[in-house]
């Protein structure tokens, strides 16, 4: 609405929208809408209303709303670091990501994004996910920091793209793999005894 009424979104209603904790409660009800959704694959009042889906329905949605976040990233121009258009991606596309969550999950994979991310390599990509988000702020900070203290003039900024990508899932894997699981397995069995 404020992008509306402006034409832009300034930096400062951008840490608004993005770092005040109440601007996630709608993602966040959308997410759980989503997911209620996928479980559910047809409740009553869709049955009722006619509005059941297939799995080739539901799985054709995922896909084409995952168009539409593809397209909106790389298509529309950047207007400069958090002003213009760039804060609209703060929320704006958390409708076309519920879209995808639901017709993905309730489908039970059918459509063709569904079949690709489940291939074997990327799924194993996607059980490092939540590493990823616990490192890829502090991690783009350092690199940050490396890009302005010079790399810049060396290096094309694709080539650090790349780097920061295969070190943040290098990191994120070998934090998963050799030190949170020995220590979910060590606390496992020092606590196997509580409960009983």
């Amino acid at each position: 609405m404020i992008f509306g009424l402006q034409g832009h979104i300034t930096n400062v209603q951008h840490n608004l929208a993005y770092v005040w904790p109440p601007s996630q409660v709608p993602d966040f009800m959308l997410g759980m809408i989503a997911a209620m959704l996928a479980r559910h694959e047809a409740p009553s009042w869709q049955v009722n209303q006619g509005l059941v889906l297939s799995d080739w329905e539901r799985g054709f949605l995922a896909d084409v709303a995952l168009i539409g976040v593809f397209a909106a990233v790389l298509l529309i121009p950047s207007s400069g670091y958090h002003e213009g258009w760039e804060p609209l991606f703060n929320h704006a596309l958390a409708p076309l990501l519920g879209i995808y969550f639901y017709g993905s999950a309730a489908a039970k994979g059918a459509g063709l994004s569904a079949c690709l991310l489940t291939l074997p390599p990327l799924a194993q990509l996607g059980k490092y996910s939540f590493e990823v988000f616990l490192f890829q702020q502090p991690l783009f900070s350092a690199f940050e920091v490396l890009w302005i203290g010079g790399l810049n003039e060396i290096l094309p900024k694709w080539v650090l793209a790349v780097a920061f990508m295969v070190t943040l899932y290098l990191l994120s894997g070998l934090y998963a793999e050799l030190i949170e699981a020995p220590f979910v397995r060590w606390l496992r069995e020092r606590t196997s005894t509580w409960s009983q």
